[in-house]
């Protein structure tokens, strides 16, 4: 949004916001910061327009705080990135732009949830290798892996580079893995993490599994659930704030448990889904269908379902696990 001085005519020309500002600015996460007066003033003058003079200062001392902030979120947006995932299917989920390549966007929060072998610790093997693949010539610890349940396999990592004729020490010498079996263990390696981000060239942050110290530390300390359910939601707004701040992909997982849903159908919920739905935007429930699975013998088959997400409907796809990595299923 620009502010023209006319002199002559001792008026204001508001110009018009370009499509992709105007795209953030009606985008649901901005309209919440605006109060609905600020909203309506700034919509009201976002085609071209004049003003007089006599509410010229007032429509820039309202304005221009909004104007600066869609500048920064279009910078922002203009930076972001997606991480493919070797499923193209899912991929297609998060296509919000068309300059984009599919993928898991940065500067958002990713959650896959879904009961054991559902997949989760899979895909999340399978994310390092697809940025070595977009990004051959990056070397460092391009990938932060928060390994809480030791699923973390380094032969994992050499099945899918070798199958696809990759070089697995490359993509392994990528990949900082840290161990963290408890809560305290995880509180102090997150105290860690804004270090390694500001000192290492960081791309992907995964964090497998990141309910399960919290589901495990309530469990046995149940009369500190409040600070430790607090202590949760502390790590999430740090989580974003890094995704935003260092324009990195950050993929989490968690356990399910059931609940009733309105129509006393069960519902099946990520751990702690409260707190999880305050800050993550992409959730993806994992799972298998038995039967399905027995009757066309393909036990690595696997439905991921879109339950919630900013640019995509809900959605479900199938894939398929197989020693060489996860990939779409056609069957």
């Amino acid at each position: 949004m620009v502010f023209v001085a006319n002199s002559r005519k001792n008026r204001v020309l508001v110009e018009s916001l370009s499509p992709s500002e105007l795209e953030i600015f009606q985008n649901k996460e901005f309209r919440k910061i605006l109060t609905p007066k600020e909203y309506r003033h700034l919509e009201s003058h976002s085609p071209p327009n004049t003003l007089s003079s006599r509410v010229q200062q007032k429509f820039l001392n309202q304005t221009q705080h909004i104007s600066r902030f869609i500048r920064e979120q279009h910078t922002q947006v203009a930076h972001q990135w997606q991480l493919p995932t070797g499923i193209q299917m899912l991929d297609q989920f998060f296509s919000g732009s068309h300059t984009l390549p599919h993928g898991l966007p940065s500067q958002n929060l990713t959650l896959l949830y879904g009961k054991a072998r559902s997949g989760k610790s899979q895909i999340c093997h399978q994310l390092p290798v697809e940025l070595f693949k977009l990004s051959p010539i990056l070397s460092g610890n391009n990938v932060i892996f928060i390994d809480t349940e030791g699923t973390f396999r380094p032969s994992r990592i050499h099945d899918i580079a070798v199958a696809q004729d990759l070089s697995e020490n490359r993509i392994l010498n990528n990949i900082m893995v840290l161990k963290t079996p408890n809560y305290a263990n995880f509180n102090l390696t997150m105290t860690k993490i804004p270090e390694l981000l500001s000192t290492q060239p960081i791309r992907v942050l995964i964090i497998d599994s990141l309910t399960s110290v919290y589901r495990v530390e309530i469990a046995q300390n149940s009369e500190d659930i409040n600070s430790i359910i607090a202590n949760l939601a502390q790590n999430l707004q740090k989580l974003t704030q890094w995704a935003q701040i260092y324009n990195i992909v950050i993929c989490l997982t968690s356990q399910v448990t059931s609940t009733f849903d309105k129509t006393y159908f069960f519902d099946v919920i990520p751990v702690l889904s409260t707190t999880l739905n305050r800050y993550i935007k992409n959730w993806i429930l994992l799972g298998e269908n038995d039967q399905e699975t027995e009757l066309i013998g393909k036990p690595g088959l696997r439905y991921a379902h879109l339950v919630n997400s900013e640019n995509s409907p809900e959605e479900i796809i199938k894939f398929e696990i197989s020693t060489s990595g996860v990939r779409d299923f056609y069957g």
